[in-house]
């Protein structure tokens, strides 16, 4: 659930820098597979190939392409590490609204122990949390600190405060 309500934080509070992880993922997904399919290319020349293999041009084409192709995908790897620690530190200032929010949830699930009327799904609690993060949520923030990356720590005591009172008046 924590990392669930890390990943909904970052997404309204940081919406270009979640999409830039996606896109890291997707890309990093993607070198993968192209490195395997030079991998088995490389792998079925090297089986098809009868007598000496240093004279067979196909193969050398292809070893000369897969590694270039391979330096390329190393020097992107490395470029994408450096963005994804960079992102996962911006993240991380996060952690604890996204701990809030568990023990708000499953203080607010133990309710439904003392009365069935106190019931609310994890649906309920995700809606009322995205009213709270993101453009339009805790509108009690002044603007400055709701823009500024410097003062992130206050946008998420604002959040937090502002979400813990939505609860209690909603559980209210």
């Amino acid at each position: 659930l924590q990392d669930q309500m890390l990943n909904i934080a970052v997404e309204k509070e940081q919406p270009v820098m979640a999409e830039e992880k996606q896109k890291l993922i997707r890309d990093s997904a993607s070198n993968a597979k192209t490195l395997q399919e030079i991998e088995d290319t490389i792998l079925k020349y090297l089986a098809e190939a009868t007598g000496n293999i240093l004279e067979d041009e196909s193969l050398i084409e292809t070893l000369d392409k897969s590694k270039k192709t391979g330096n390329e995908i190393k020097k992107a790897q490395i470029a994408s590490e450096a963005s994804e620690k960079r992102i996962d530190i911006m993240r991380e200032k996060y952690q604890r609204l996204a701990f809030r929010c568990q023990l708000l949830y499953f203080s607010v699930a133990d309710m439904a122990l003392v009365d069935p009327m106190y019931q609310n799904s994890l649906n309920w609690f995700i809606n009322m949390f995205g009213k709270g993060v993101g453009p339009g949520g805790a509108d009690d923030a002044p603007e400055e600190i709701v823009k500024a990356d410097a003062r992130i720590e206050a946008r998420i005591d604002l959040i937090i405060d502002f979400f813990t009172y939505s609860i209690y008046k909603n559980v209210c």
